[in-house]
């Protein structure tokens, strides 16, 4: 069976013959066709067509029922939907793809996106944050190898791959090992004194890491320094941080090892020593220029322990705020708040050490404490070894010299370190037993008027001075007769390997002798003082005293 349809194409009408598909609803025929893709719909010419929802009569060309509002085209019913036309023929034109490009597309966005979330994972694994952690981790996991290789090589002593593992070993046989760590931001910068410290800014990333050990914790800074790469491949080296390190060492010559490796002996302060030389005036002009090139050192010296006392001064303040920081804001346990409160108050101690120091080094230089003597000399010598580039962090320092006890010491770098090395027993007994046999020898020297007898049991000053003593008695027709009652030996300390001190608390009884017999007693008196030896051969003669 066939039909004439008309179809609108513009405003002109076309009637042509085609067939009819019927469809059963309610007893009656309708009539639908659509073109598709053309976005025009064909309308039946024929009358009594019926809404096939709701049976309702249907105008010619209706769009929609007016009964029900069903849309009668397919452009109407995505447009109760809500969908626009353009979107509608959009997806009709999408449909008629070829199924290559229709479903290759969203593949190859798929593709794209998660290529980008993969680099984006991979860069987040080289950043200077992440390097610092997976160097962190390797210490943690004892893979110092790995660790080292990636550090910044300065090529200096405490740079080599045999101190680094040393280094490792040592914390971790003195702190147990290594069980976490936390990684803040840094500051580039000194947050308190900054330009007063550090000529330029870093050009690195800062970091602050938590080392957390078995036994205790503690800061310590790096930095992440870039090492060329590219997106998302970066590649980081750490540097540890480093700031001058002194270790203060008794006697002068003592032999120092750091972390287990020996980096040399005690030496006395070759810039102190300039600077103590302020006090010898010049003796005419052609002296004064020597004299101003010495006033310039002992100012640059002064200026190099002033910024001293400031980084000092700059760690206590830090420690102090970072223990503030973790209480209030809970970061790490109760232990690791009062591990960095301890570190504070050891930094403190340091740097009362490093007040007392600087004002000793004032004193000195302006002339205090010189009385010409070879113990004022020597102890003004401030002996040691300046640690260059010690990394910031945990170590132990070892000192030996012979005849002395072996010392060690251990404490967190940056700050400073003292160690006097206590003369052993056996030295101890030598040093008494010289003093023992000046203290005869004076008492008989004293009663028979012969300072001669003092000769095999003392020398330098220290005999000088009996000689002059007991002449002058004699020139006035008496003599003093001295009775050592008790001694005291307080204190030993070896200053060099021909030199010793001995501290000494002495009772005496002294007799004045007129024409040979006794007129008066002074008893009990006592006296305090610094005894100077010297090692002649095997043998310490005391050659010089200081009555405190």
């Amino acid at each position: 069976m066939r039909r004439w349809f008309s179809r609108k194409v513009g405003n002109d009408f076309h009637e042509e013959e085609r067939p009819i598909e019927e469809v059963k609803g309610g007893g009656e025929t309708r009539e639908l066709q659509e073109n598709a893709g053309s976005g025009e719909t064909s309308t039946i010419d024929e009358v009594g067509l019926k809404c096939p929802k709701c049976g309702a009569e249907l105008e010619q060309d209706a769009k929609f029922c007016t009964q029900c509002a069903t849309p009668l085209t397919r452009e109407a019913e995505a447009r109760s939907a809500g969908i626009e036309p353009w979107a509608l023929r959009a997806g009709e034109k999408i449909s008629n793809l070829p199924g290559r490009i229709k479903y290759g597309i969203p593949v190859l966005i798929i593709f794209i996106a998660g290529a980008l979330i993969a680099l984006f994972v991979i860069a987040s694994g080289h950043t200077p944050r992440s390097a610092v952690e997976r160097y962190l981790s390797q210490l943690k996991f004892g893979d110092y190898g790995r660790a080292y290789d990636m550090l910044v090589h300065s090529g200096e002593v405490f740079s080599s791959p045999h101190y680094f593992e040393e280094w490792q070993k040592v914390q971790t046989k003195e702190l147990g090992r290594l069980k976490d760590f936390k990684v803040y931001p840094g500051e580039s910068r000194s947050r308190f004194f900054g330009r007063l410290l550090e000529e330029k800014e870093k050009d690195g990333t800062p970091f602050t890491a938590t080392l957390i050990f078995s036994n205790r914790s503690f800061d310590i800074r790096l930095e992440a320094k870039d090492a060329g790469g590219f997106w998302p491949l970066k590649r980081y080296r750490i540097l540890l941080s480093k700031e001058p390190v002194r270790i203060h060492v008794w006697p002068v010559g003592a032999r120092v090892k750091v972390d287990g490796l020996y980096i040399g002996r005690a030496e006395a302060d070759e810039d102190l020593e300039k600077a103590l030389s302020l006090s010898e005036l010049p003796e005419g002009l052609s002296e004064v220029p020597d004299y101003a090139k010495k006033i310039f050192t002992s100012m640059k010296f002064l200026v190099d322990e002033a910024k001293n006392l400031i980084r000092a001064l700059s760690r206590i303040t830090v420690g102090a705020q970072q223990v503030i920081d973790r209480f209030g804001a809970r970061k790490g346990s109760w232990s690791e708040v009062m591990d960095a409160f301890d570190s504070t108050v050891s930094q403190s101690k340091e740097f009362s050490r490093e007040v007392a120091r600087f004002a000793t080094y004032l004193y000195w230089i302006f002339g205090g404490g010189d009385d010409g003597s070879i113990r004022a000399k020597l102890s003004r010598s401030d002996p040691g070894i300046d640690l260059s580039g010690l990394p910031e962090g945990y170590h132990i320092v070892e000192a030996e010299y012979p005849g002395c006890n072996w010392g060690q010491i251990d404490f967190l770098a940056p700050s400073d370190v003292e160690i006097t090395l206590v003369p052993n027993k056996g030295t101890r007994e030598k040093l008494k037993g010289a003093l023992g046999s000046y203290f005869a020898a004076k008492g008989q020297a004293s009663i028979s008027g012969n300072p001669a007898l003092l000769a095999n049991f003392s020398a330098g000053k220290l005999l000088d001075q009996a000689y002059s003593e007991i002449e002058k008695k004699l020139a006035q027709g008496y003599l003093v007769a001295s009775d050592l009652l008790s001694v005291k030996y307080s204190k030993f300390k070896i200053l060099s390997g021909d030199y010793a001190l001995v501290d000494t608390e002495e009772i005496w009884n002294f007799t004045t002798i007129h024409s040979g017999v006794p007129v008066s007693v002074v008893p009990n008196v006592k006296k305090e003082v610094t005894y100077t030896l010297e090692l002649r051969g095997d043998t310490w003669i005391p050659i010089e005293q200081k009555l405190k």
